[in-house]
């Protein structure tokens, strides 16, 4: 799939979201905070992707595998 651009916040739609691979799709911008309702994650790549810092707390994604 192409995607390129933003993470856009309706991501946080997806409560049941389990694996997010985003590795190479040419992403910028910042994670919105919506992706704190997606509490099902365990895994998210986002390698290879120009992704700012900030101050998003993800305390309830206990069982993260990954933040890359």
């Amino acid at each position: 799939m192409k995607l390129s651009g933003y993470i856009p916040p309706e991501i946080g739609k997806f409560s049941e979201l389990e694996y997010f691979n985003l590795a190479g799709k040419k992403l910028s911008g910042f994670i919105p905070d919506e992706l704190l309702n997606c509490t099902s994650l365990v895994f998210l790549n986002l390698s290879g992707n120009i992704i700012q810092e900030g101050c998003i707390l993800y305390k309830h994604l206990i069982i993260l595998v990954a933040i890359i």
